[in-house]
């Protein structure tokens, strides 16, 4: 499938704020963040993660993965698949689901 930003925040939507992307980890109580690639929301093959803490308390809340090769690679096809469709989006259009993109992730 081939992804687009209207996808990604479509994805967001549909899935609300339980699903996004944070699953417990079974060998501690910090959640992790999966990964959105190609429209997906999908869990690391990694065993490499770095804390991401609270500025305020420093606080660890959430894992984010440092993803293999694979993953990267998988996540710059779909970008380089999505770029002809975005780049021929206005700069108007663009800027309405960026505001709204940055509604979403208050959300959160």
């Amino acid at each position: 499938m081939k992804m687009t930003v209207l996808t990604a925040i479509r994805s967001l939507r549909l899935a609300g704020i339980n699903a996004l992307h944070f699953s417990r980890c079974y060998a501690s109580s910090i959640p992790t963040t999966k990964i959105f690639v190609n429209n997906e929301f999908v869990e690391s093959k990694t065993k490499k993660w770095i804390d991401l803490h609270n500025p305020a308390t420093n606080e660890v809340i959430t894992k984010v993965p440092e993803c293999t090769n694979q993953e990267l690679e998988a996540a710059v096809a779909a970008a380089k698949a999505a770029f002809p469709s975005w780049s021929k989006t206005t700069v108007l259009t663009r800027q309405q689901i960026m505001f709204r993109l940055q509604d979403l992730i208050k959300k959160i």
